[in-house]
């Protein structure tokens, strides 16, 4: 986390009765597991994010993310309505990349990856792709 310039990483799992993401059909997102820089611990839940139902833009994130493998969330064109921009403001999220991990038993493991006070670097960027290259060789 801290040779990449992230603040906080999260590994998610989506998840509903079954299947990939789909709009007008329940789905969640649970974290689970995370590290964060000290500095930040007190922006984050300290249970982390359990059983939070989403909505119709993040079920598209979602969908865009599997598809491209990776999502640049660009935090100030989000809806201001929609769940993650709520949580990002709550937050004080700046920049966050999401990482498509794997499909396992029709769960969806992604990985969000965060910066508090700035944008990612392409350096840091490159790094982080590396970093998540070698997580997704986990599941395989």
């Amino acid at each position: 986390r801290r040779d990449c310039g992230a603040h906080r990483v999260i590994m998610f799992s989506a998840h509903n009765c079954g299947g990939m993401p789909c709009v007008g059909k329940p789905f969640f997102t649970s974290s689970l597991d995370w590290s964060l820089d000290t500095a930040h611990e007190s922006r984050f839940p300290v249970d982390g994010y359990q059983r939070m139902p989403v909505d119709s833009v993040y079920i598209g994130m979602l969908l865009e993310m599997t598809r491209m493998g990776h999502l640049r969330v660009n935090v100030e064109a989000l809806p201001k309505d929609c769940m993650i921009a709520r949580f990002y403001s709550q937050e004080g999220v700046v920049d966050s990349v999401w990482y498509y991990i794997a499909g396992v038993d029709s769960q969806l493991a992604y990985m969000s990856v965060a910066n508090y006070e700035r944008k990612f670097t392409e350096s840091e960027l490159t790094r982080i792709d590396i970093s998540v290259n070698t997580i997704r060789n986990r599941f395989k």
